[in-house]
């Protein structure tokens, strides 16, 4: 869920879809193996508790027939007491997990069913890919109705090849303004033109393949650092994430992390220890 963003930003969907069908069939193959793990701990907590009752009544049978101060009522009343004890308090420890998994389920579930779908994906333009330059007319943001504006009345021209940084004080609105560019925010007002094509009717799918971003809250996730680099594209070569990790002046430090060992193949296959952390 925290990595939702990054892959819609990368038209990953389907690939992720799939790796996510794989591990929930991985899931239920492990699952058999918990039902097991639960029969047999069944099955010893029955014979402990089992044991347990044997042990009361020979001990409460010896202090009957030795005559002390202990009738075989009460001896019966005590075992039952206590079978009630040990069921009781074994179903409110039972009870009690449930209640907590429930709590952390319904809070998952409630981020993917509360949120819309997205819109605009998909688009029956069928035309050539426009040129990779922006255009925005009158944008206007806000983040909920009553609330202030974010952005109004903003026009702004981006030319292809053209580099523009956006600069400005904390809550400004440039995360806003980037995400309204990226198509991860739908705008109130004004619209938003790439190569001259409306990105409604161009579609946010064919609009991201011509796209390369990298936002502030970005996680790994779980594999290799080769894998996440390449973002478990199957046709990414190992010189291509190479160069890629060249580029963004990061190949130095993954070769000589600590956990790396002298092989560049090998340590850029071995899973990445914070993707494995934030997965």
């Amino acid at each position: 869920m925290r990595g939702a963003t990054t892959i819609r930003l990368h038209n990953q969907s389907a690939a992720q879809s799939a790796r996510y069908m794989n591990a929930t069939t991985d899931t239920l193959n492990r699952g058999l193996v918990v039902q097991k793990l639960n029969l047999i701990f069944g099955s010893a907590n029955t014979l402990i508790f089992g044991l347990e009752n044997t042990a009361i009544y020979w001990v409460g049978a010896l202090m009957v027939l030795g005559g002390a101060d202990f009738s075989a009522g009460m001896l019966i009343a005590f075992t039952m007491y206590c079978g009630m004890f040990t069921s009781r308090a074994s179903s409110l420890v039972d009870y009690a997990v449930q209640v907590k998994m429930l709590r952390l389920q319904g809070q998952r579930l409630a981020d993917i069913v509360l949120t819309p779908p997205e819109r605009h994906v998909e688009t029956n333009y069928a035309g050539p890919l426009p040129e990779p330059s922006i255009q925005v007319r009158n944008l206007g943001f806000r983040y909920a109705e009553g609330e202030r504006w974010v952005i109004r009345h903003l026009d702004l021209d981006i030319a292809a090849g053209e580099s523009v940084a956006i600069a400005g004080p904390s809550g400004l609105g440039k995360t806003t303004l980037a995400k309204l560019l990226l198509g991860l925010l739908e705008p109130q007002e004004g619209e938003i033109r790439i190569g001259g094509i409306e990105l409604k009717r161009l579609g946010k799918r064919a609009y991201r393949a011509m796209l390369g971003a990298v936002l502030q809250d970005d996680t790994l996730f779980a594999g290799s650092i080769a894998d996440n680099i390449g973002f478990f594209d199957p046709e990414a070569t190992p010189l291509r994430i190479e160069a890629a990790a060249r580029l963004a002046q990061i190949h130095s430090d993954i070769v000589a992390c600590r956990w790396a060992i002298t092989v560049w193949s090998a340590t850029w296959a071995r899973p990445c220890p914070a993707a494995s952390a934030s997965a």
